[in-house]
């Protein structure tokens, strides 16, 4: 009889390792699977995140601008522009003519320019649909209502007191318009747009240099606000406002509580905010991008990914008092949205945004992912409200 001994070197046979090693690929086929359903979980949750994040950013930021269209600004939330025999109409900032949509022109001819100027389907198409551009303006805070030593006699420069917006109290601020640091955040920049206001008659002007506290606003400014005539044929203008009342008061007379009291015809000037929004598409057609733009600075874009970008506006007629008004050429005459009488933009109480963006990765499975937001603002100073207690 034959004894059979086991040898202690012996391995797997073949049937063995090729069962081991399917075992293995399919333990393997599993965690791979898992890992890379996490992965895309991963991917998607980062995309949706980053797009509502997006989303939600921009909207903000155009909602606090807009909440603050027309503080500050005179009755009627109009501000005075040049206008008459000689005078060149405004620039407007946005964008040119695009697929089809009508892109911006200079602001219309007139004495005025309102907290708001509309400009529904100027903008460039979105899956074949214009978008919207729309301007306004308001005071800013840290610069507002600044009482003026003088103007020049050419209108081409003005200095302000040594008093800040806390003057009231009688003590100087010793206020330099370009110190370092801007502890109070009232220096004035080049580019920087003004309203001067004498009474009930503003003008802008765009500062050109800054010395102490003498502003400076020359003729050549990128969006020709900057226009002069000594000949006062031309309305608007700073050499109409100082002719209005020549002489501004060189002295604050201070009563014995301490309060500093200044003539009614005294000039003020007060840093405006003019805030422009659009969609831009010629950096990447496949990325439309909206834009913010102050005043002729650089436009930054604060959205990107862009599939829709419309307004429209309820407005106070006193009659029907319409809501979603586009604001098109129609709705500008009689017989539009408002009935009889045109609309206009000085009517504007509230705006009715709609913001849609989408992600900026295209996923294997779902594609891209999209969301839309729905906002209204209500313009509280075109209540003809500026502060409430």
């Amino acid at each position: 009889m034959i004894r059979r001994t086991s040898r202690p070197d012996a391995g797997f046979s073949l049937i063995e390792v090729l069962i081991s090693m399917g075992i293995m690929l399919v333990v393997l086929a599993g965690t791979f699977a898992a890992m890379s359903n996490a992965l895309r979980a991963e991917q998607a949750v980062s995309s949706i995140t980053t797009l509502n994040n997006n989303l939600r950013t921009s909207m903000d930021l155009f909602v606090r601008d807009t909440l603050q269209v027309g503080q500050g600004l005179p009755v009627g939330r109009v501000i005075g522009i040049p206008n008459g025999p000689g005078a060149l109409q405004i620039i407007r900032p946005g964008p040119a003519a695009s697929g089809g949509c009508a892109g911006v022109t200079p602001f219309a001819a007139g004495p005025t320019l309102s907290a708001v100027t509309v400009g529904p389907n100027l903008g460039p198409p979105i899956n074949g649909q214009c978008t919207d551009v729309i301007t306004t303006f308001a005071h800013d805070g840290a610069f507002d209502n600044v009482y003026v030593t003088s103007i020049a006699a050419n209108g081409r420069s003005l200095t302000v007191y040594p008093y800040g917006p806390d003057r009231a109290n009688g003590t100087p601020d010793d206020l330099v318009l370009n110190d370092v640091p801007d502890a109070n955040a009232d220096n004035i920049r080049v580019g920087d747009l003004l309203e001067i206001t004498k009474g009930n008659a503003s003008v802008i002007v765009a500062v050109t240099a800054v010395a102490g506290r003498t502003i400076t606003f020359n003729p050549g400014d990128p969006l020709r606000f900057n226009q002069f005539d000594t000949g006062l044929a031309m309305l608007g203008t700073t050499n109409q406002l100082k002719a209005q009342a020549p002489v501004d008061p060189t002295v604050e007379a201070v009563n014995g509580a301490g309060v500093i009291q200044v003539p009614v015809a005294q000039s003020r000037v007060s840093r405006l905010r003019m805030i422009t929004y659009y969609v831009n598409t010629t950096a990447d057609p496949n990325s439309p991008r909206l834009m913010r733009q102050i005043g002729a600075g650089a436009p930054v874009a604060v959205s990107f990914e862009l599939e829709a970008f419309r307004i429209t506006y309820d407005l106070a007629d006193g009659v029907t008092n319409p809501a979603n008004v586009r604001m098109v050429a129609a709705d500008l005459a009689a017989g539009g949205a408002c009935g009889a009488s045109a609309c206009s933009p000085n009517q504007i109480r509230k705006a009715n945004v709609v913001l849609a963006i989408r992600s900026a990765r295209r996923s294997r499975e779902n594609g891209f992912y999209h969301n839309t937001l729905f906002t209204q603002v209500a313009m509280r100073n075109l209540a003809f409200v500026d502060r409430y207690p």
